[in-house]
This record gives structure tokens, sequence and C-alpha cells, in this order.
């Protein structure tokens, strides 16, 4: 079950928004003071607390008077047949196939009135009634099986922070008590930024943990509640913390390259006091035996627990993170980027950052932008690639994490020189639809890199990844532009391949492009929902068919992106330009929001190729 729309009525300084999400992975960027965090920790992680309510969560924007100030929004979910079935959804909510639901909220400032129903929930667009009649009190209550919706059946949600507190010290005493009922999982799900990562790491031997410093200034055990800890013999105690450390161990060594091969343990010295706690020391070693304490490192390490965590429960989840890898160098934020999205193949993923390197370029369609209005309310740009004027969708992303282009490169071990953003953008994401379905893709350690149609840029490149003896193909269009970058290669033995190859067999078009691997229905379908609520087109704009495409702009063995430029340029006198690489990115959004056909087999031939060329 995902999460597919927010509907923020009124929220802080959110007034009347839509935040649209990604099913596998959203990216919040914009400056600083635009409700990142406030979207992450309070209304996404509490949507169904009392919390979310408090006072800091109404709007303070003074335009809105103090008795209409509230919290009110909506949240729809997809729902899947897996799901429906497993929790016998038409049964428990008297609705034959569900395939959304919407949970909305309203808290206004003063008491409700004993009329008003804080909670709606439409089912396919229908709102059903789930509430009781009114209590003796003239309160409305939601019946069981709603508060088992709200409850037990909606994704679980875990907010995670890691700020300094999360840091794990090297020493530390502990108690263990027995799994309480009420845990979801290992650990409690609410106000995860309260629990340390110790706790989280003595979580995953399956026992409840309170923890504190060594020395114990922080707090005394008297204040941690009347329940009796676990007593555990010791040496089952070494045991499963001994299985841990393995764990760490080799997730360490799997992602971590700074330095390689470290190694974790975490030892216990036994009971310290008549309150049955122990203590623990941690150590990080490298290959040298010398040991390693950075803070990087450590919150490297805090990140890895909560990802294995993660990975223990059967459950899905939706998973936020608020600027995730602040603390690490560009190279490793790009590891925790894989990692992440690792984890969205099986949790949905909402992540705010800052960093350039935490933005995956290859996924525009992901990334969402908070804009502060002179009016101090923030818009959500949900499709930033798509802002007017831009002809890069990277723009808008990168002017509001202040970096240019050139910023943005960094070479993998084994990268893929591409011509354009269309390239990058589609190669990317049809691998990935491949790789779901068990076909020919690219492995997760290759890096594709735009380079445009510069000669120069491209040398520079080469030079600088034959320094670093990191592995190079170049794949070409095949107009003369494309040949002039092949032959540049060639100069400085890079193997390059051409789309040519590829389609040669297929199209008679001597000019091809990375569009033309696409079926021509797939493409202009993609055309039509880009432009569909584009503004500005006179004539207005109408879907664009194959016979209207050749009635205009006969097939004459050019590229479709080459007719389409054409057909816009023809057709209407006063409208945006076709721009491809935001077509791309549409096609993309359609690939993640469950793309159900097919169409792309060509770019399993041409992902052989490339492998092939360079080697793996």
């Amino acid at each position: 079950m995902k999460l597919k729309k927010l509907d923020i009525r009124q929220f802080c300084n959110f007034i009347d928004q839509e935040l649209w999400l990604d099913p596998r992975m959203t990216v919040l960027v914009g400056r600083n003071d635009v409700g990142k965090t406030n979207l992450l920790s309070w209304l996404l992680e509490q949507h169904y607390s009392v919390g979310v309510g408090a006072g800091a969560a109404r709007s303070q924007l003074p335009d809105i008077p103090q008795e209409e100030r509230r919290v009110e929004y909506a949240m729809t979910w997809g729902v899947g047949d897996e799901e429906s079935k497993m929790f016998d959804m038409p049964t428990l909510l008297g609705v034959e196939n569900i395939r959304t639901i919407c949970v909305g909220h309203e808290m206004m400032r003063e008491p409700e009135s004993a009329d008003k129903r804080p909670w709606t929930i439409v089912i396919n667009g229908e709102e059903k009634d789930y509430y009781l009649p009114r209590n003796e009190s003239g309160e409305y209550r939601l019946r069981s099986n709603a508060v088992k919706l709200l409850q037990d059946i909606l994704p679980k949600v875990r907010y995670i922070l890691l700020s300094e507190r999360q840091l794990m010290p090297f020493r530390f005493e502990f108690r263990l008590f027995a799994p309480t009922p009420e845990m979801s999982g290992l650990l409690p799900d609410s106000r995860r930024d309260e629990v340390v990562t110790e706790q989280v790491l003595l979580g995953m031997m399956g026992w409840r943990a309170d923890t504190r410093f060594i020395p114990a200034t922080s707090r005394s055990w008297e204040q941690a509640g009347l329940l009796q800890p676990l007593d555990i013999p010791i040496q089952e105690l070494k045991e499963r913390l001994q299985e841990i450390s393995t764990q760490i161990t080799k997730a360490l060594r799997e992602w971590w390259c700074d330095p390689p091969n470290l190694t974790f343990n975490i030892t216990v010295a036994g009971h310290r006091d008549r309150y049955g706690s122990y203590a623990a020391e941690i150590t990080i070693v490298d290959q040298a035996g010398l040991k390693c304490q950075g803070t990087g490192l450590r919150w490297f390490l805090a990140f890895l627990i909560e990802v294995l965590d993660i990975q223990r429960s059967n459950d899905s989840r939706l998973l936020l993170f608020d600027e995730p890898a602040n603390h690490l160098h560009p190279s490793a934020q790009k590891v925790v980027l894989k990692i992440l999205n690792e984890l969205s193949k099986r949790s949905q993923i909402v992540y705010a950052t800052h960093s350039p390197f935490m933005i995956d370029w290859s996924f525009p369609q992901r990334v969402r932008l908070l804009e502060r209005a002179d009016t101090r309310r923030t818009h959500i740009n949900n499709k930033p690639y798509a802002s007017a004027g831009s002809l890069n969708p990277w723009d808008p992303a990168r002017i509001s994490v202040g970096v240019t282009l050139g910023d943005l490169g960094l070479l993998g071990n084994e990268n893929i020189l591409v011509e354009g953003v269309s390239d990058h953008v589609l190669i990317a994401n049809i691998s990935e639809f491949l790789a779901a379905s068990g076909r020919s893709s690219l492995p997760k350690n290759i890096a594709i890199i735009p380079i445009g149609s510069n000669e120069g840029e491209l040398k520079r490149i080469i030079t600088i990844a034959q320094n670093e003896n990191r592995k190079l193909v170049l794949l070409h269009d095949s107009d003369s532009g494309g040949e002039k970058l092949r032959n540049c290669a060639a100069e400085k033995n890079v193997r390059a391949v051409s789309l040519r190859t590829v389609l040669s067999a297929a199209l008679p078009v001597q000019t091809l492009a990375i569009e033309d691997l696409i079926q021509p229905n797939i493409y202009l379908e993609a055309v039509n929902k880009y432009y569909e609520h584009s503004h500005g087109f006179k004539p207005e704009f109408a879907p664009i068919t194959k016979e209207s495409l050749n009635t205009i702009c006969p097939d004459n063995n050019e590229t479709i992106t080459s007719r389409l430029k054409i057909y816009f340029e023809r057709r209407f006198k006063q409208a945006p330009t076709f721009n491809k690489a935001s077509v791309a990115v549409q096609i993309a959004d359609m690939i993640g929001n469950g793309w159900q056909g097919d169409g792309f087999q060509p770019f399993e031939q041409l992902i052989g190729q490339l492998l092939t060329n360079l080697g793996s």
C-alpha cells in the first residue's frame, strides 16, 4: 500500500497545497525554513496522532484569523489486490474492488462542536460513514472497523532523524526487557527521534532496551519505570551480540570503503549493579587494527543499524528521513542514496535534503520543490522539471540546492557517457523497469553521465577517468554530432556504441536518437500527458495521434522528436516549444507509477551492448 497524495488544506505555512508522492522515493528540496521538516516530523509521521494538532502545527500566517487557524489534511493511499486480500478489506469496510482509500482529518483551534466529525474516510472516491451514533457526551466515535483501518492496516510510519543524540556512544549501559504487545516490530514507531541507536541495535536481538551513557550522568535507572529487567545469562548475551557484530561488519564491508574492510564488535562486561544493567563497549577497527571513531563513520553506522532493523520487519512501511548523510563526504552520500534506493523496493521513502549528491539525477520525477512566497506561504511544486522556461528538467532543483550542472557529476568505476538529458533519464528508468521484471538491466554501480555534444568536455572527462583507471563507454546518436563524439572517443581508445547498431534493421531512419527506441504510440502518449495541462496553446492543445502527426509532418525518415518539433512549430502559433527532455521525465513518471505495458525491448539489446563494451 503506497501513499499517493497528501492534500494539505491548512497546516503550518501550507495552505491549499498538494504533495504527490512517487511510489518508491520522493525527495523534498527547498531552502531553509520552507517546512520540509514540518511535513516529515509532524504531518506525515504523526498523521493519525493527536500530536499533529498541537499549536506548533497550526498556521501562524498573519492573514489567517486566529479563530480560523486549524490543521486540516487528507491522505490518499493506493490499494493493491494483495493488500485487499491480506486484510479482507471488502468484508471489513463493506466495499468491493478497493483501489484508493482517502483519510481526512480536521482539528479546529477551539473545541469541536457536537456536530463535528473530525475524520472523513473516502473509498474509491465515495465518502463512507463509519461513525457510531452519538454517545452520552454528544460526541461521535469511529466504528471498530475504521479504527482498525487507521491503526492496523495503513502502513506504519517510521521517522528517522539521526541527530547527534542518535550517534551511538562507544561505551554505554543497558537493561533488557521483554517486548510489549504494543510494539510494532522490535521498537515503537512513535517519536523515533526519541529512540537512540543503541536501543535499535539491542532491539535487533528481539528485546526492548533501556540505555544510558557511561559515565552515568544523564539519568538514573530509577526513572525508567517499574518494569522488571530481564536477567539474561552472560554467555547467551555474548553470543547474540556476536551475531549482531558479524551482521554489521558484513554490511560495513559491503557499503563503506574509506577506509575499507572495517570490523565492528560489541562486547559486554556483565552485570554492573542491582538494577540488572550491563556495560557494553563498541569498537570499529581497520585492517591494521587501528580504531576508527570519526563522526561521519558514526553517522553511517547509525544509519546502517536503522536499515538492518527495517529489513528485519516483514510489513510495508512509509520511511521518513530528515536530511540524511549531512555528515558524509559526497562519495559516501552517493552510497547512502544507493542504500535508500534498495530500501525503496519494499518500503516507500520520503526524505528531505539540501545536498545535490543526495538527489539521484537519473530520476527528476521524484523531486518535489518547496518554495516560500512573499506571503510566507509555502508552495509545493510537484513537477519542477516542467517549470515554464526551463529547458533542462534539472534546472529548478539545481537552483534550489545552489549548484551548477558541473557540480553534479561523480564518476563511478564503470561509466556510460551519453549525449543528453533524455538519454540519461530514459536509460536509467527503463533499466530499473527491466530489472523489476528480471530482465537484462544495468548494475547499480554503473554511473550514467550526460556530456552534451561538446567534444572538449568529452576529452576532459575521458582524461580524468583514464587517470583514475575508470571504465568508460560512449553512447551516441547516429547524426553528424554523434559521429564527431565517436571519433573523439576513438582517439582516446574509448569504445563507443551507436544507436544505429540497435535499430539498423528495424528503422530506415538515417539519424536516430534515444527516443526512437520507444514505440511511437507510447511516446505520443507521454507527449499528450505532459502537454495536456500546459497553457498558452493557440489553438488549444489536442491529443496528438500518428495520423495528425503524419498530416502536418509526414514521416520522411526523421526522428520522432524532430517531427514533433516541426509539428509544434506549424500547428501552434503561440505555444511552449517541444521539450524532449521533459517528455523523457514524463515517461519515467509513467514507468514509476505502475506501468503495465512494455514496448522497451530495444533497450535490452542496447544495455547488453553497453555492458559488453564496458567489459561488465
